[in-house]
């Protein structure tokens, strides 16, 4: 055997197996895991106002999910009036969680303070009561970037939510991503 495939061609193929094998390992076994509800939840409340609410849950079993950020974007084609090629894209504010535990889950309570003005600023009128009409044939688009608490590894999670999507009913109890469909909100 030539003494440069001991030297070199050996060592340097190791190398390239033991950096595949790190990537597997970073890739599935190291990086949050995080499921999105794929309804939003709608929920009267007693002074008769309307919540909007997405359940996330951490789908690892071991380790928590840390430094977790939420945004929630109503994307609306031909908003604008005179514009009708424009596309309009609202921030609508969440609540944040800053992490979860291993297994948990958590609700986040969609708020829709930015989108009121944006709406009002376009001669138009964001119906908090109706989600869905305000929607119209627009989306609600859900971004979560989440961070593994051992590794330190950064992924982002996405969700959209047309009007169709929202159902007046409360969430299973624990880390089920269901609507109890027997008892309305």
């Amino acid at each position: 055997m030539p003494d440069w495939v001991g030297h070199y061609l050996i060592p340097f193929g190791l190398g390239v197996v033991a950096s595949m094998v790190g990537w597997a390992l970073l890739q599935h076994a190291l990086r949050p895991k995080i499921s999105i509800s794929p309804e939003i939840s709608r929920m009267k409340t007693g002074s008769g106002d309307v919540r909007y609410r997405l359940k996330v849950v951490n789908q690892r079993k071991h380790r928590a999910a840390i430094d977790i950020e939420a945004d929630a974007y109503i994307w609306i084609p031909g908003f604008y009036e005179r514009r009708k090629a424009t596309n309009a894209i609202i921030r609508v504010a969440t609540s944040k969680p800053l992490a979860m535990s291993p297994g948990s889950s958590r609700l986040l309570s969609l708020r829709f303070d930015e989108a009121r003005r944006r709406f009002e600023d376009a001669g138009s009128v964001f119906d908090d009561s109706s989600l869905e009409t305000s929607l119209g044939n627009g989306e609600l688009r859900m971004w979560i970037i989440a961070t593994d608490s051992y590794s330190g590894y950064r992924r982002a999670f996405r969700a959209t939510y047309a009007s169709s999507s929202i159902s007046e009913h409360l969430w299973k109890s624990g880390s089920s991503l269901e609507l109890d469909r027997t008892q309305p909100s």
